[in-house]
């Protein structure tokens, strides 16, 4: 599941980056940072990635889920941090609307 996440994240960080005609100096993947200085992306493209993703997952997996909530805000290492972490924290959220 979470490779499946991980593959959403970064098709839609390759829409963006095609979209804006800005594309990503290195190759995206696992460890592309979302947040920080090492970021390529801004605060309104990592809002428009959530909400990308959350629809990927939802067409993906049939099932919805929100990605920015008060567990996410609350955590000492922001789930956001790369594509993997994303990736990591969206199946947890996924694998518990399944139970």
């Amino acid at each position: 599941m979470r490779d499946q996440i991980q593959r959403i994240i970064i098709e839609a960080l390759d829409a963006q980056s095609r979209l804006f005609d800005r594309p990503f100096s290195n190759p995206l993947g696992p460890e592309t940072p979302l947040l920080g200085d090492k970021s390529e992306i801004d605060s309104m493209a990592l809002v428009v990635l959530i909400v990308d993703v959350e629809q990927g997952i939802q067409a993906e997996f049939g099932r919805p889920i929100t990605l920015v909530n008060e567990r996410a805000m609350a955590s000492h290492g922001s789930p956001f941090r790369n594509v993997a972490s994303m990736a990591q924290y969206a199946a947890g959220l996924l694998a518990g609307a399944a139970a």
